[in-house]
């Protein structure tokens, strides 16, 4: 099965964030969009990570409830593997 195969079947949509977004804005849309990760994003559109409800709970049990206010770049996950609609699962 190809990536795109998944891709025609969920949609091609990719919900993105700024760096500098706190983690509270991205909580909301997680949970407005139904979603389970955030793309990061610089200024110029360029990746520079994601943030997933893991990131989230791992946040949450290091820094409390403080997580929600604290940045995006704080807790985003910087290394991120990507692919192309015409690669293989």
């Amino acid at each position: 099965m190809l990536i795109g195969q998944i891709l025609a079947t969920k949609g091609s949509d990719v919900v993105t964030t700024r760096p500098d977004a706190t983690v509270m804005d991205v909580a909301r849309v997680l949970k407005a969009r139904r979603i389970g990760a955030v793309v990061v994003t610089d200024a110029e559109g360029a990746l520079c990570g994601i943030i997933t409800e893991r990131d989230l709970a791992c946040g949450l049990a290091d820094h409390g409830a403080d997580l929600l206010d604290m940045r995006v770049a704080d807790v985003m996950t910087r290394e991120v593997s990507t692919c192309a609609p015409d690669d293989g699962v």
